[in-house]
């Protein structure tokens, strides 16, 4: 099994940390940046991680390994694996919109993120062409098309993809 550190993709790995922080720092302020399916909270231990500086949490990804990866055109599944017994989040489903895309978390129930889910707007960023180059042929569930040629001259820049993290509303929409 391919095994990489996550710090090894420097734009994911920091897209990750500025997820984490936003949402944090959101919850700190009274105004949920995310949805959580199982659980509002997110973090274990709120008060010991609501100050804690996107530095911090650089540092904590940087114990978790990417074991899967899947990429397409503007969209990439990763799964995690932490060497720790238990990890800080609370188990559940966490949802996060922003400019630069959408993403999901499954944190499992020993609080370890497991899974991240992004789509990054239809936009090919530089994570998903890492990805690739790391888990050639790993099969892109709901049997979604990989595509192998992308032109890596109309990758979206990484500090505009970066810059975009800024959280925006979700948009609800109701179904009779």
């Amino acid at each position: 099994m391919v095994s990489k550190v996550l710090t090894k993709y420097p734009v994911l790995y920091k897209t990750i940390a500025n997820i984490i922080h936003r949402i944090i720092l959101g919850l700190f302020n009274n105004e949920p940046v995310h949805i959580g399916i199982d659980n509002p909270c997110f973090i274990q231990k709120y008060d010991s991680y609501k100050l804690k500086s996107l530095e911090f949490w650089e540092s904590h990804l940087s114990a978790y390994q990417v074991i899967h990866g899947s990429a397409a055109i503007s969209s990439i599944v990763i799964k995690l694996e932490h060497k720790l017994k238990r990890d800080i989040f609370e188990a559940g489903t966490y949802f996060y919109n922003c400019n630069s895309g959408s993403f999901q978390i499954e944190v499992n129930s020993k609080g370890k993120m497991s899974e991240i889910i992004a789509e990054f707007n239809g936009n090919t960023t530089s994570p998903i062409i890492d990805l690739l180059d790391d888990f050639p042929g790993e099969a892109y569930p709901d049997k979604v098309e990989l595509v192998k040629d992308i032109n890596r001259a109309c990758i979206v820049n990484d500090d505009i993809f970066l810059a975009g993290l800024q959280p925006v509303p979700f948009k609800i929409i109701e179904i009779d």
